[in-house]
This record gives structure tokens, sequence and C-alpha cells, in this order.
């Protein structure tokens, strides 16, 4: 059974020892990344492959010698796995950059606009629980900035050629941080002053923005987790100055 980021090639052929095949896999066995862009990274490899293949059936090569030559063609993969990979890894970091920029931020908004709209339900802001505050807003600016800087920082490496695991691991630890930081204003709050039942019987609108709030809370922390194994897991070592 394949894990969440290592979905099996669809498309392979059913001979074990077909060259174009065994390319493929030996790709596969190699590349760690976000399965959508895995998916559409190896299918574009195999395309490739099969117009090769295609060219040298028309130049009068038999099936096998057409696909052993195609093979041949494209060369070692392993040579081409870190140019891969690093791309793989570049999606997971943008990802997690759009996460950060469009979860916790718009949750923390809907709240804003909840109790602006129904300021008399607006939940007491009595001096234990006025230190929240500020980490509520600690956690957005975490997110934003985080996700801002590392898009930025995604952008320059490319063009410099640059590895970005360093980065996909920042944007990782950023939204560790920013749902840390949210998950312990939530609760700390829910202690002190009024618990998710008080608010959501006060105002029943209130259990739609919770359901959004936990929904972008585990989304932003999962794609954090993501970013920061697949960075350790692909072996990035590239640690570089970016500014």
């Amino acid at each position: 059974m394949n894990p969440p980021d290592r979905p099996g090639v669809a498309y392979f052929h059913a001979e074990p020892n077909d060259p174009v095949d065994t390319l493929l896999r030996r790709l596969d066995a190699r590349l760690y990344g976000p399965r959508r862009a895995r998916r559409e990274l190896l299918a574009e490899v195999a395309d490739g492959l099969a117009d090769a293949e295609r060219r040298y059936a028309e130049a009068g090569y038999g099936t096998e010698a057409a696909r052993r030559a195609a093979a041949e063609e494209f060369g070692d993969p392993d040579t081409l796995v870190p140019v891969y990979q690093a791309e793989l890894t570049a999606s997971q970091g943008r990802r997690t950059a759009l996460l950060l920029l469009f979860g916790l931020p718009v949750a923390s908004r809907l709240w804003g606009l909840l109790w602006s709209v129904v300021p008399r339900q607006a939940p007491p802001t009595p001096a234990e629980v006025a230190w929240l505050y500020p980490m509520y807003q600690a956690a957005t600016l975490v997110s934003v900035m985080g996700a801002v800087l590392g898009l930025a920082l995604l952008v320059r490496g490319a063009r410099r050629g640059r590895s970005p695991g360093a980065v996909v691991v920042l944007l990782g630890v950023a939204g560790a941080l920013a749902v840390a930081l949210n998950l312990t204003a939530s609760v700390s709050h829910a202690i002190v002053a009024r618990s998710p039942a008080e608010v959501i019987e006060n105002s029943p609108l209130a259990v739609v923005i919770y359901v959004v709030t936990v929904l972008a809370m585990a989304l932003v922390a999962t794609a954090a987790w993501r970013s920061i194994a697949l960075a350790r897991r692909a072996r990035t070592r590239e640690w570089r100055v970016w500014l």
C-alpha cells in the first residue's frame, strides 16, 4: 500500500523487464512530493518516452528495440532525480504557502466579521484573557509573513537554480508555529472566558466558523508536517543564504 505522497504510477506496462517501465519505476521509487504533482511529472516523462519510442518506430525499429532506444536516449534517471525532486519540493512549498496565506487569516477574519454583525454576542475581554488576542494576531502575522516571504524566496531560488529545501522547511516551521499559537489561544480562551458551547448558544452562526477554523488548522498542520518531512526524506542538505 502506497503512503499519501507515494502513489503508484498507473501507466506502467505489464512487462517486468521492459526498459521504459524500469526507468519509470526507478523515478517513481526515488521521487517524493504532492500526489498530483508527482503524477503529472511522471506522466510528462512517460509522454516524452512515448514520443521518443514513436520516432524510433517510424525509423524502422521494432517495438522492443524502439522502447530500449527511447530509454537509452533518456539516460540515467538518477542524474535527473535532483532536478525533478527540487520541482516537487517547490510544489509542496507553494501549497503550504497558499494554505498559510488563506487558512488561519481567513478564519480569523470570519470571527471578526461575526462579532461586528452581532456585537452584543461578542466574547468578553476580561484582563485575564487580554494576552490571548496578541497571540491570535501573532498567529495571523506568522501565517501571512511566512507565506509571502516563502513564495518570494521560492521564486528567487528558482531563478537562481537553488534548492528549495530550506525554504520549504521554513514554511513548514511557520505553519506549525501559527497553528500552535492559534490552538493555544483558542483552548485558553475556552477555558478562561467562554466555551464553544456558550459561543454557539449565543450565536448559532459560530458553528460554521468553528468548522472553518478547525479545517484551516488541520490543513495548515498537515501541510507543515508534509513540508518538513518531504525536505528531510528527499535529503535536502543545501541550506543557503537566501537574502
